[in-house]
């Protein structure tokens, strides 16, 4: 295959990929080209030498899947991670990667709704116990008992702060969470990769 065969496969490749991010890709594979060419071998060498252009969207189609759960990490690009892994894993040496790969994205997804639900339970509670506090201190402060007023004021914030703690508290968790579960992904997927590579060598 030459220069031109290889750029023009991959470039119809990577169809679906945004402008800036196909860009970069040919960008490094042309120069990866010139370069090989300048220290003397032939482009059939060079392609000989690389993965198929299909190898090479799958594999950047992965990585960017990775990178962007990275930057927001949520459960809808944890999904998305996962469905772009278990297409990798589409052969029957895949398939109990694939399988403890859902085992792991069920029990990081009970562990959220957990946190999930105590965290609104909490918040509830919290806020309706200072909404109430608020409420009974102004009477108090109405009722001319103002130290106990402003004391059960004082104590229905503290309660409201504390449920609005708890719920980003919840949140910044999750993304902990998510963020773990993409870096061991991403490491799955690069031992599977590399075991792959070794065998085909």
């Amino acid at each position: 295959m030459t220069r031109e065969q290889f750029m023009t496969r991959l470039k119809a490749k990577l169809d679906g990929f945004s402008a800036v991010e196909t860009a970069r890709v040919l960008e490094y594979y042309d120069e990866l080209f010139s370069d090989s060419l300048e220290a003397g071998k032939t482009e059939e060498e060079i392609t000989a030498s690389l993965d198929s252009p299909e190898k090479i969207a799958e594999r950047v189609r992965v990585e960017l899947a990775f990178l962007r759960a990275e930057q927001e990490p949520s459960a809808r690009t944890l999904n998305t991670v996962l469905l772009v892994i278990l297409g990798v894993f589409a052969l029957p040496i895949g398939l109990p990667l694939a399988f403890a790969l859902i085992m792991v994205l069920f029990s990081v997804g009970m562990v959220g709704v957990s946190l999930v639900i105590a965290a609104v339970l909490l918040l509830l509670t919290l806020g309706v116990t200072g909404i109430i506090l608020i409420i009974t201190g102004f009477a108090a402060v109405v009722a001319s008992a103002p130290l106990s007023g402003f004391a059960l004021i004082g104590s229905g914030l503290i309660c409201a702060g504390l449920g609005l703690l708890s719920g980003v508290g919840a949140w910044a968790l999750m993304r902990v969470l998510i963020r773990g579960c993409v870096k061991l992904f991403r490491n799955i997927y690069m031992s599977v990769t590399k075991r792959k590579g070794e065998g085909k060598a």
